[in-house]
């Protein structure tokens, strides 16, 4: 797991966070963990989950016991290492997006710094949370 205050992190924050990428983020959760999954989305973002903007629940009955986070982006030759370490392909078609994330803890400390559940993100919001000291990493990730 990455440090969020780690100097990768803060790359890899404005990699994703850049326009080009495209990012999308969604999550998908069952029956039984919606209602942390609001709440924690909440705390972090400021904002709430509405079901069927970005926010799934599988029904009933499901195969499924918990929640999913997932980042889909447009990568391209200058991913970070370290982000690259974490991409798969996406299992189905998402549009344009030729890579995934998974990683539930690393998906809610892009939350915590600013990315929300749509279809792209806002980098100036993202931008705005960024502490002063981790900024030139920011901006380093961004430009790539």
């Amino acid at each position: 797991m990455m440090n969020k205050f780690h100097k990768d992190f803060f790359i890899i924050l404005g990699y994703l966070s850049s326009p080009i990428r495209i990012t999308k983020l969604d999550i998908e959760t069952a029956l039984n963990t919606q209602s942390s999954v609001q709440s924690k989305y909440q705390k972090l973002a400021g904002s709430q989950l509405i079901i069927g903007n970005n926010f799934y629940h599988w029904p009933f009955g499901t195969n499924k016991w918990g929640s999913e986070l997932r980042i889909y982006f447009n990568s391209n030759r200058n991913i970070p290492a370290s982000l690259a370490a974490m991409v798969v392909k996406p299992r189905f078609s998402r549009g344009n997006y030729n890579a995934r994330i998974n990683n539930n803890d690393f998906v809610w400390d892009l939350i915590e710094f600013g990315f929300t559940a749509t279809d792209t993100q806002n980098s100036n919001r993202i931008s705005s949370m960024v502490p002063i000291q981790k900024m030139n990493d920011y901006k380093a990730g961004f430009n790539l």
